[in-house]
This record gives C-alpha cells, structure tokens and sequence, in this order.
C-alpha cells in the first residue's frame, strides 16, 4: 500500500516545533536545564531606539542590567524607560520590521522529510521519546533531525499577505529547491486543495487554480466564493506532489486566515490636529457591525523618509459613520528629532468576535448574562479590508510638540511599587 508523507505547516516544521514542545514543556526531559534565549538588548532597542533619552539608560545599559537577571532595580529602569511613552504611542525603528510590514509573512525554505516518523506531531514526539530513553542528549536528538533533513528537498511559499480579506484572492507561489537550493525541475502538482477552519470542522473547500510559474516555481491562486461563515479563519493551503527523488506522493501544507467579512471598513478620510503637544489624525470608519475595535497606524516623517511612531487605538464603534483617533506621542518626536511634514501608512483594524454585544464590556450590569453566554466556537477575529490608504500632514516645527513623558496614575502606581521593590533588594 502506497504511502503518503504528510508534511504539516511545512515539512519539518512540525517536526521541529514537536521536538521544542516537548523539551520546552519539560525543560528537564532530556536532561539539562536549557539556557534563557531572550535577548534585552534587542528588546530594549526595539523599544526604544539605540540612543535612549536623557536621563534613562541606553539599551547597552539595560542591556548589561538585564544580563544579571530580572532584579528589582532591572525592573524598575526597563519599566522607567518603556513608560516615557503611553502603551498606545510608541517609537518605531527601521529594526521593527514586524511593525513596518503587518501584512507580511516571513516563511524559511523547510526539507521534505520521507521518514514516517515525522508525518505527524504525535510520531515525531514518540520518535524523540525513544530516543530519550536511548540516552540520547537533547543536542544530538536536534543533530540526529538536522542530519536526516540535510540532504532532503526544500520547498518554500511566498505570500503577499498573511489574511486574505473581503473580495480578496489568495495567490500563493510555492517553490522547490534541492538541498543545495538550486530550482528542482521536474515537480508534478497532482492538485490544490483549500481546508476550512477547525472551527467549522476542517472541511474541504474546493480546489485551487494552479500552474508553473518558472523553474521549480508554481503559483495558487483561490478567492473565497461567499462571505459565508465556512470561508472564515485558518484556512489551509493542502498541495499533493511528486517530487523527483521521493518515491512517494507528498503533501505540502501552507496556512493563512481568511476574513471575508468585513465588520468596517477605512473611508479614506483624515483630519490632523494638535493637542497637549500631541499629534492627532483622525481616521474615518464605516462600521457595518458592532464591535470592539483594534485600530492601528504607522507614521512617517516625510523629510527623513523614517519611521516615527506605530499608535494604536482600541475603542467600540457601532454601526454607521465614526471617527477614530491615533495619537502620535509629542515626546517620540523630540527623541527622533523630527519635524516636517510626516505620513501615516498601513492602516489596519481588527474586530474582536464576541458571543455578546461590545457594548457590555465594563459594564458591571451584564457580567452574570456575559458569564452565562456559551462560547461561540468561532475564529476569534474579522479584519478589516486591506487599505494602502495614507495622509500626509502639514509641516510642523519640533516645538510645537511636548518634550512630557507620559504620566498616569497607573503608572505613578506602578513605578512607586518597583522603586520600593528596588530600594528594599539592596
């Protein structure tokens, strides 16, 4: 009986990710301890920028901070930094590039594995389970995968845009390489497969156009035929292939969400204004359901050609016109040095889907019907159309915005707390 290699969100993918599961959710499985990965000063510069501002440690400091674990006084100078700017208005560097590009999605060439031990999660993790009790080290298990994907196919897809949205077509390019990542000539596509979200119960969707694209290249393409709720979600991308040098039939799996709803859409129309040395733009929304908003905006300064600010807005707009405002910190542009007239780009919103009316958030009247209300077993957002609309402001000098940290009593509260935490350490 033929067999078929599953390869689940690409190849290795689930291989590799069955593995951390299983070390991570026991960092003592294999036998060691495993090593703290994060990196504060990458962090730190994200946040901040490389400079930092007068009077607060530059990221190398917290940084070297950082390195001697998460103290009081490290908690109390990260936290001090990353408060002289509201949660909601922050700086935006080049290094951000998560920011800079919302839409995109990133996928790495992953090998076609053949073995059946890494068809699914379940084998994978019974495969390094075995290998534990073998004796074998967390590192040489991780060797041990590396040296069977070393000489395996690679396959890769490009993606403009990890969602889809309403009245929108997936176009998807899936590329084959051989393990040195020359084009591998010769692939079949056998058919295309669109899967629904678990949510609805993963049903088939119907096929997918394809055709070559180049050497090794094949375009998808799919548009969801309705706004129906089946269409909504994780949706899968299921290809069947023969591939020269495996012998048998493989299936190459990509993901991406669909929303082909959509609960507002951007109208295209801005005004600016200044307020507490802050700059203001007012977004127009033609909301088409209630919900509770996440509405979010990059700007740039026009002169430089550099990113200033991501600001974000969470509000709940009903039905009808509204207006929703991004505020662009007065202090972020003082830090930049920037003036001049600047842009807000890649506008994006999201709804949050509730099985009750937005409108009873933090209302304390609704909290036992909230409680009451069973799950809805759906996609848990819908976003909103993909818009490249931008505004350009007017030209504005660097005084006319405040050099303020931002304050609150929420924040007032929380830095009091870890001073005293820091203070009483030493």
């Amino acid at each position: 009986m033929k067999k078929q290699y599953w390869i689940i969100l690409g190849a290795v993918a689930a291989a590799l990710l069955a593995i951390i599961f299983y070390i991570s959710s026991d960092p003592g499985a294999l036998g060691g301890g495993g090593g703290d990965d994060n990196d504060p000063g990458g962090l730190e510069r994200r946040l901040f920028g490389e400079e930092g501002s007068e009077g607060f440690m530059s990221p190398s400091e917290l940084e070297d901070l950082m390195s001697e674990g998460p103290t009081p006084k490290a908690l109390y100078e990260a936290y001090r930094s990353y408060a002289q700017y509201p949660p909601n208005s922050r700086p935006l560097t080049r290094e951000m590039s998560d920011m800079l590009e919302p839409w995109s999605i990133q996928n790495q060439p992953l090998p076609v594995m053949t073995d059946p031990q890494f068809r699914t999660e379940a084998a994978m993790r019974e495969w390094a389970q075995k290998l534990e009790a073998q004796g074998k080290s967390r590192e040489e298990i991780l060797a041990e995968l590396e040296r069977r994907a070393k000489n395996a196919p690679r396959y890769k897809f490009d993606l403009p845009r990890h969602t889809i949205t309403e009245n929108e077509t997936l176009t998807a390019f899936l590329n084959v390489t051989d393990a040195g990542g020359s084009p591998l000539a010769g692939v079949t596509i056998l058919g295309a497969e669109i899967i629904g979200d678990v949510n609805f119960g993963s049903r088939g969707l119907g096929s997918a156009e394809y055709k070559e694209a180049g050497a090794g290249r094949y375009q998808f393409n799919w548009k969801p035929p309705s706004a129906d709720k089946q269409y909504w979600g994780t949706l899968t991308l299921k290809v069947r292939a023969r591939i020269p040098g495996l012998q048998d039939e493989a299936q190459i799996i990509e993901s991406f969400f669909s929303s082909p709803t959509a609960p507002a859409r951007f109208t295209g129309q801005f005004s600016e204004r200044l307020e507490n040395g802050s700059l203001l733009i007012d977004v127009g929304v033609d909301v088409a359901r209630e919900c509770s908003y996440q509405i979010h905006g990059n700007l740039y300064s026009l002169d430089d050609n550099e990113p200033t600010h991501w600001a974000a807005a969470e509000v709940i707009l009903k039905p009808g016109a509204q207006v929703v405002t991004l505020t662009f910190f007065g202090k972020v542009f003082h830090d930049g040095g920037y003036e001049g007239r600047f842009e807000l780009r890649d506008l994006r919103g999201t709804c949050e889907n509730i099985p009750f009316p937005a409108s009873w958030i933090g209302d304390p009247s609704k909290v036992r019907q909230i409680e009451q209300i069973p799950p809805n077993n759906e996609p848990v957002v819908l976003f909103m159309p993909y818009t490249n609309a931008k505004f350009a402001t007017r030209s504005y000098r660097l005084d006319e915005f405040s050099k303020d940290e931002w304050s609150s009593p929420d924040k007032d509260r929380r830095l009091q707390q870890l001073r005293a935490d820091a203070d009483s350490s030493l």
